[in-house]
C-alpha cells in the first residue's frame, strides 16, 4: 500500500497565489529538476509549494520575515526538522485534502498567530514536537495531526484530532505508521492523487487516480448511509507496482438513500490495507449554490448563493489553486482568463457551513 432571490452583484477577481517556488516533479528537495529550475535550498525559505512527491534529507529553515508558509498539495517527507523563525509571526502550514506531510524531527511554528491547517483527509505527522513560542497558535481543518512530542503553544481549533503516531493504524493509516516507525527507509507504497464522487442523475460516478503503486493488490469501494457503517460495493484490481499515473472509475447505480458516503480502501498482496478519505454525496441536490456556465468559453463564470462565504478552485489533483472570501455576498464573478483549458472543481462554502463542489470545463 504504498498513502458553494435578488442578487446583489459583486464582481471580484480571485487573488493569485503569492509568488512562490512550486515543485513540478517527484524528487529530492535540493535537486533543481524537482522545481523545474533551481531548488529553493534548505535555508531562508519563504513560501514553497509542494505539488509532487518530494523528499528533503535535511532540515528546512524559513526566513526571518513574517508570514512565511509551507503548502503541501501532494507528499513531502522531511528527514529532519522544519523551523520557522522563533521571532517571526503568522507562520503557516497547509496540508491539502488527501495529502501528506511527514517530519521526522520537530516542527517549530515561530511566534504569534502561527497556524497549521490540515484539510479533511490530509495527514500531518511530526515525530518530534510541534511548538509555537507566542500567542494564538492553532491547528485548523478537518485532517488529523499525529505527533510523539508536545504541542506547546498550539490549540486545536479544527474538527480533526491530535493523536500520537501509534494511532495512525487505528485510523486506517497502517502503512504510514509503519513507514514512520521504521525511520522512513522505504517509499510510501501508494500515492493517491484524488478521490472524487459526482452525482449524475440518480447514479454516482466515483473516480480516483494514483501516481505510485507498490505491492497494490486491489481497491475496495465502500458505501454508507450514516457515515459510520460501511459496506463493500466493488473491488477493483490494482496495478501491483507502478510509477505512472493510473486513473480508476466506478459507477454506483444502486443508490437508495438521500445522502450517501463513500470511502476507498487499498489492500496489499500481503493483506495490509489503508483507508483514504471519505466523500459525501447529496442525492436530492437542492443546493442553494449555482455555478454557471459549467462550460466556460469566456474569461469568467458566475457563482450565485444566498450567503456565499468562500470560493476555492481546485485542479484535477484536488489541490486548491485559488481562494477568495465573499463575506455573505450573493453573487461572485470569477475571472479565470489565465487558466489553461481543462477540468476544474469549484468548491463553495456558505455561511451555514454548506459545502458544495461542482465541476467546470474551461474550453476556449
Amino acid at each position: 500500500m504504498k498513502k458553494i432571490i435578488i442578487a446583489i452583484s459583486l464582481v471580484l477577481s480571485l487573488g493569485e497565489v503569492a509568488t512562490a517556488q512550486t515543485s513540478v516533479a517527484d524528487g529530492d528537495w535540493i535537486d533543481g529538476p524537482t522545481w523545474g529550475g533551481t531548488s529553493p535550498g534548505y535555508a531562508g525559505l519563504t513560501n514553497p509549494i509542494v505539488d509532487s512527491y518530494v523528499i528533503s534529507n535535511n532540515t528546512l529553515t524559513f526566513s526571518t520575515v513574517n508570514g512565511c508558509s509551507l503548502s503541501v498539495y501532494d507528499t513531502l517527507i522531511v528527514y529532519g526538522s522544519v523551523f520557522f523563525d522563533v521571532g517571526s509571526n503568522n507562520a503557516a502550514i497547509h496540508v491539502g485534502a488527501n495529502n501528506v506531510l511527514i517530519i521526522f524531527g520537530d516542527l517549530e511554528m515561530g511566534k504569534n498567530n502561527a497556524g497549521a491547517n490540515v484539510e479533511t483527509g490530509g495527514v500531518l505527522v511530526v515525530k518530534g514536537s510541534i511548538t509555537a513560542s507566542g500567542n494564538n497558535g492553532e491547528f485548523t481543518g478537518g485532517g488529523n495531526i499525529y505527533t510523539d512530542g508536545t504541542t506547546a503553544g498550539m490549540a486545536n481549533n479544527g474538527t480533526g484530532t491530535v493523536e500520537t503516531v501509534a494511532d495512525l493504524s487505528g485510523d486506517g493509516l497502517t502503512t504510514i505508521e509503519e513507514f514512520v516507525a521504521g525511520g522512513g527507509t522505504t517509499p510510501l507504497p501508494v500515492k493517491l492523487l484524488h478521490f472524487n464522487a459526482e452525482l449524475a442523475d440518480y447514479e454516482v460516478n466515483l473516480s480516483w487516480a494514483t501516481s505510485i503503486e507498490i505491492n497494490n493488490d486491489y481497491f475496495q469501494l465502500e458505501r454508507s448511509v450514516n457515515g459510520n457503517d460501511f459496506e463493500a460495493i466493488a473491488k477493483i484490481s490494482g496495478a501491483g507496482d507502478s510509477n505512472e499515473t493510473i486513473d480508476y472509475y466506478f459507477t454506483d447505480r444502486n443508490v437508495s438513500a438521500n445522502v450517501v458516503y463513500y470511502r476507498l480502501k487499498q489492500v496489499d498482496f500481503d493483506g495490509a490495507f489503508e483507508y483514504f478519505n471519505t466523500v459525501k454525496v447529496q442525492m436530492n441536490q437542492s443546493s442553494s449554490v449555482h455555478v454557471y456556465p459549467s462550460l466556460v468559453k469566456g474569461a469568467s463564470f458566475q457563482v450565485v448563493s444566498e450567503d456565499l462565504m468562500e470560493v476555492h478552485i481546485l485542479n484535477m489533483k484536488g489541490a486548491v489553486i485559488r481562494s477568495a472570501k465573499a463575506d455573505y455576498q450573493s453573487q461572485l464573478q470569477v475571472n479565470v482568463n489565465d487558466l489553461q483549458n481543462g477540468i476544474y472543481f469549484v468548491r463553495t462554502i456558505s455561511g451555514l457551513g454548506e459545502v458544495s463542489t461542482q465541476r467546470i470545463l474551461i474550453q476556449r
